[in-house]
């Protein structure tokens, strides 16, 4: 009677683990880097405008704050003001994990600025209106977004 009971215990924490192992780690240290917001509101999570189920959940850092970025731009040369912001509308289109809405104007990174921000394989950095954005290079999704560097 033991053994069974030691079995069934042990065989409900092994499928416990996997998911507990999941929900550890979740939380990002740098959320307000990292999360793009809007007029100071965080961008939504959840289920889609077309109820199609959750958000496509990112499992890539940028690796770097908005101000690390910042003070990059500032170190090769780019000033505050050189890049102009998108329209509104083009904006608030613009989202981690959601495909680049079609037309949106992007530019290549400076290239000294490129060879100091951190390197993901599989991905780019491009400048879209003053944000600076990691995009997969497959999918054109964006993984991860600074608002406001330049």
């Amino acid at each position: 009677m033991k053994t069974a009971l030691a079995l069934v215990l042990t065989s409900m924490m092994i499928v416990a683990l996997p998911a507990a192992a999941k929900k550890e780690g979740h939380g990002n240290p740098h959320a307000q880097d990292d999360a793009y917001s809007q007029g100071g509101k965080p961008a939504k999570e959840g289920k889609s405008k077309d109820g199609g189920g959750d958000a496509v959940s990112i499992s890539i850092s940028a690796g770097i704050s908005v101000g690390g970025a910042r003070d990059i731009a500032r170190d090769v040369g780019i000033r505050p003001g050189t890049y102009q912001s998108l329209p509104p509308g083009m904006h608030n289109r613009l989202a981690k994990g959601k495909p680049l809405p079609p037309g949106i104007a992007k530019k290549q990174v400076n290239p000294q600025m490129l060879a100091r921000l951190p390197a993901h394989p599989g991905h780019e950095w491009l400048v879209i209106g003053i944000d600076l954005v990691l995009v997969n290079i497959q999918t054109k999704i964006p993984v991860d977004i600074l608002p406001g560097v330049f």
